[in-house]
């Protein structure tokens, strides 16, 4: 059996954005952060067990800004 989970991603490196996004209520889990803080975050997913952890996409932008913030999370926070 596999584990798997899926939260919507908000990274930053604008605290006052990432503060304001973590004001907003969310209507299911969210991971808010710089890379850095995001990293310990996935790790928390994988130390309760999870095997998959599902990104929806739309909340990165679109185009050219889509890949970059793929590309960054890929580099900087899965990627560790």
């Amino acid at each position: 059996i596999r584990k798997s989970a899926q939260a919507l991603l908000f990274m930053s490196d604008d605290a006052a954005w990432l503060e304001a996004m973590r004001e907003r209520p969310m209507q299911m889990a969210t991971m808010i952060g710089t890379p850095a803080e995001l990293r310990d975050v996935v790790a928390a997913y994988a130390e309760a067990g999870v095997d998959e952890l599902i990104i929806p996409d739309f909340t990165l932008g679109e185009g050219d800004a889509k890949r970059a913030a793929m590309d960054r999370f890929l580099k900087e926070v899965a990627g560790r």
